[in-house]
């Protein structure tokens, strides 16, 4: 019976060689999950701040636009002078009047309240022919 036993163990031992895991280079150390998702959150945070900065220079940007406009036509030469009609001076001071945040809590409806404010101001912008 001892035998019996042995052949049993000593095949079961033996496995045929395709069905081996292949395995890694050595010196090169394997990335775990946790080190892959480590390396994903990164690249989602720098996207995440480029995002932010081209998006709050744009915002910047068209606030610059329609500062210019309130303040009235600037000297220069060669420049025509963008200025905002005195009709709609009072509506546009309204529409500013009525913008309602709460910045220190960070809530992204903020910014859309503040994109569509400013997408209604820009309208008023004469255009350049």
């Amino acid at each position: 019976m001892a035998r019996k036993a042995a052949k049993k163990i000593t095949k079961k031992n033996t496995a045929p060689k395709a069905a081996k895991k292949a395995t890694r280079k050595p010196g090169r150390p394997a990335k775990t999950p946790s080190s892959q998702l480590t390396t994903a959150m990164a690249h989602v945070k720098i996207s995440l701040v480029e995002v932010l900065d081209i998006y709050k220079r744009k915002q910047e940007a068209r606030i610059s636009a329609i500062e210019d406009m309130i303040a009235g036509p600037k000297k220069g030469p060669g420049r025509k002078a963008k200025q905002i009609p005195q009709s709609c001076g009072e509506k546009l001071a309204k529409k500013l009047a009525s913008l309602k945040v709460k910045p220190k809590k960070g809530r992204g409806k903020d910014l859309v309240k503040i994109e569509k404010l400013l997408e209604g101001l820009m309208e008023h912008i004469p255009k350049d022919s």
